[in-house]
């Protein structure tokens, strides 16, 4: 995991589940998805489950959940819904009809459904979640 996203979490209230889900119900979603799930995407599924910040929540599973969970979902809902999502991975809403996916890289795009339109915005997992928790910290859009 990448320090500088565990120093922030650290010294933030960040919220996580305490019930990860475990290396077989990641495959299993990775199977049903039918993409591989990157280093970073596995790492944080793994260590954290999914990771929330004041009004921030981003997508994620949890034991409980395993394949009912927001993160594997909201891909599935994406996928039979708009065909130019299905090589992604939903992590995050950004707002109505925007949404962030990643790829079997941890690379990061944002997709704007009512466009039809997908960007890579040059940006690897980790990194994206500090970028968008300390834009909420600090007040700001994403």
């Amino acid at each position: 995991m990448n320090n500088d996203l565990e120093i922030f979490i650290k010294n933030n209230e960040c919220d996580y589940t305490r019930n990860i889900i475990n290396l077989e119900v990641l495959k299993l979603a990775e199977q049903t998805i039918g993409i591989k799930f990157g280093n970073q995407l596995s790492e944080y599924l793994l260590k954290y489950g999914y990771l929330g910040y004041k009004s921030v929540e981003l997508y994620g599973m949890n034991a409980n959940q395993g394949l009912n969970s927001n993160l594997f979902e909201q891909t599935m809902y994406l996928h039979n819904s708009f065909e130019v999502t299905k090589p992604y991975i939903v992590i995050d809403k950004i707002e109505d009809n925007i949404y962030t996916l990643i790829d079997s890289n941890d690379n990061i795009y944002i997709c704007e459904l009512i466009n039809n339109k997908i960007r890579n915005i040059n940006i690897k997992l980790n990194d994206y979640i500090i970028r968008r928790f300390e834009s909420e910290k600090n007040g700001r859009k994403v």
